[in-house]
């Protein structure tokens, strides 16, 4: 197995793999990698892990001493999760602070975007991804979605994960990043396989 970082003139190899430096200090922060080989031994190993390591999933000390010193933060918890343990906790995140729709749009945007997706906030309004936006399925009378805190917390929190909010059915573009792959739900372990 190979594991590796790496960086030319302190840029990664794309744009897209570029850290946001504004998120620098949030409380959670995250390496992610991708198993790549055969599909099934690529299935059977991310099965594996699904079972493995959510009960023994504890990175050791020195690697927690290595990501402060290599990314200049503090690590107080340091653990390997697979797809499935993010998406689970990224919901229960979310659902503590009452956002549950926005993550739901959220995951469906990363996660399965040829699919469409229609959630109620808690504070009543309608949001639907579909197309590769998201739009507001209550559409507000002039400059209203603009002023309402709710709406705007959504586009900020979207944009944060590369989902853009549309206008009358035209995607704005993203100004970093794109929806991640498609296929399956949280539950179904993603593997890339070389052609």
């Amino acid at each position: 197995a190979v594991c590796s970082f790496g960086a030319a003139a302190a840029l990664m190899p794309d744009a897209v793999l570029e850290p946001e430096r504004s998120l620098i200090g949030s409380p959670l922060l995250l390496i992610p990698w991708t198993l790549i080989g055969p599909a099934a031994a690529a299935g059977a190993i991310a099965a594996r892990m699904e079972q493995v390591l959510a009960e023994t999933g504890l990175a050791a000390a020195r690697t927690a001493l290595f990501l402060n010193e290599a990314f200049s933060i503090q690590v107080d918890h340091a653990r390997y999760l697979s797809r499935h343990d993010l998406c689970a906790i990224s919901a229960m995140q979310y659902q503590n602070a009452g956002q549950d729709a926005l993550w739901s749009l959220i995951e469906c945007a990363l996660l399965s975007p040829e699919r469409e997706e229609t959630v109620t906030t808690a504070g009543g309004r309608r949001y639907r991804w579909r197309d590769g936006g998201v739009e507001s399925a209550d559409p507000a009378e002039g400059d209203g979605a603009a002023a309402d805190p709710e709406a705007r917390l959504f586009t900020a929190v979207l944009a944060a994960h590369g989902v853009q909010m549309t206008e009358d059915g035209r995607q704005k573009p993203s100004p970093r990043r794109k929806p991640g792959p498609s296929g399956g739900d949280c539950g179904t372990p993603e593997t890339r396989v070389p052609e």
